[in-house]
């Protein structure tokens, strides 16, 4: 009897907990209308076709008994949900004109900038003796140019064709006489020797007296090299924020090691 009526309790006290959340709920939409209103009328209000109308609430109550099986009492869980809807926006049509006024270019200047563009470059096919090239993933990577040589292949280039035929393999460039027209591309970062440095100083070979003169290059503290080739003396690289930027870089540079 005494069970019975410990019950009756506890599903009055649940139900007057559920009115009371309900009422909280209440006050609480209010009082987001009232701050809602208030900030209306301080600045400035956007209005779309449909914002009238207010969210639509929906609020579910969930009633669950179950019995402990332990004690065998029974407990009673009421669940309270509230639901807001979003409200519809609608597109607003815009004339031709204004479309032009809005839209910006997809593009300024270049497609690809100079790092990635191809280039053709007519060479004596003695210059070809001046380089060392390395197969990676399928294309021949220039690793490294004699100091001596002319200033038309770069450390870190791809040759893509000889004369309009496409090159797959080192023995290709072997053996040529004559004018050849070589076409060039930097090689991707992922299709180079994977050797980085980060410099620790300011560099530049146009105030180094024995830098390389006809591949100017300037660094700045911080900069990311990738490392085409390497003696004693120079470091033959490029920077990975601009594969454009290649030069020789004195090997006792500060720098240090980037995995």
């Amino acid at each position: 009897m005494e069970t019975q009526s410990e019950i009756e309790q506890l599903r009055g006290n649940a139900e007057n907990l559920a009115k009371c959340l309900h009422a909280l709920l209440e006050k609480i939409e209010e009082l987001e209308r009232k701050r809602g209103d208030s900030n209306g009328k301080n600045g400035c209000e956007l209005k779309v076709r449909g914002d009238e109308d207010e969210n639509e609430k929906i609020v579910s109550i969930e009633d669950n008994i179950t019995t402990d099986p332990v004690t065998g009492l029974k407990k009673r869980t009421i669940v309270t949900e509230r639901v807001l809807t979003t409200k519809t926006f609608h597109s607003l049509s815009l004339g031709d004109g204004e479309i032009a006024k809005t839209q910006r270019p997809l593009t300024i200047g270049k497609v690809l900038c100079s790092a990635y563009q191809s280039r053709a470059v007519k060479v004596d096919a003695r210059q070809l003796n001046q380089i060392e090239t390395e197969l990676i993933s399928g294309q021949l990577v220039v690793t490294n140019v004699n100091s001596a040589a002319r200033p038309d292949i770069h450390p870190g280039d791809t040759i893509t064709e000889v004369n309009g035929e496409t090159v797959t393999k080192s023995s290709q460039i072997k053996g040529l006489v004559g004018k050849l027209v070589l076409t060039l591309v930097p090689a991707p970062i992922h299709n180079a020797p994977p050797l980085f440095y980060r410099v620790l100083c300011d560099y530049s070979s146009s105030t180094d007296e024995n830098g390389c003169k006809w591949l100017p290059i300037e660094l700045k503290r911080g900069d990311v090299i990738q490392v085409m080739s390497e003696d004693g003396k120079f470091t033959q690289g490029r920077k990975i924020n601009d594969l454009s930027k290649v030069g020789y870089i004195p090997s006792s540079l500060a720098r240090e090691k980037v995995k």
